[in-house]
């Protein structure tokens, strides 16, 4: 995956490139865009991959308006896309 920035914006994100439908991955928390990297290969052979680092994860930098309002903060280009994600939940041994 190569290393990109949003221009204008801190966002981080890695893309293998393609002329395929787009594929947008959102990590989880405590993670980063390079999470997906084992599975983002396997993924380039049906899709445009993108894996970003979420505001405030990895190589991107803090959100500049509140979480209610990231629909009107358009990091991202406007496009016909998926999305794929996951999510870790941690329950502490002893609890």
């Amino acid at each position: 995956m190569i290393e990109r920035y949003y221009a204008h914006k801190k966002i981080k994100y890695y893309e293998i490139a393609n002329n395929l439908q787009p594929l947008v991955l959102i990590h989880a928390q405590g993670v980063d865009g390079k999470s997906y990297a084992n599975v983002a290969k396997r993924l380039s052979k049906k899709f445009h991959v993108y894996s970003l680092d979420c505001y405030g994860h990895g190589g991107s930098g803090h959100a500049t308006v509140a979480p209610t309002e990231y629909d009107n903060d358009r990091a991202l280009p406007t496009l016909p896309i998926n999305i794929g994600g996951y999510s870790v939940y941690f329950i502490p041994q002893g609890k």
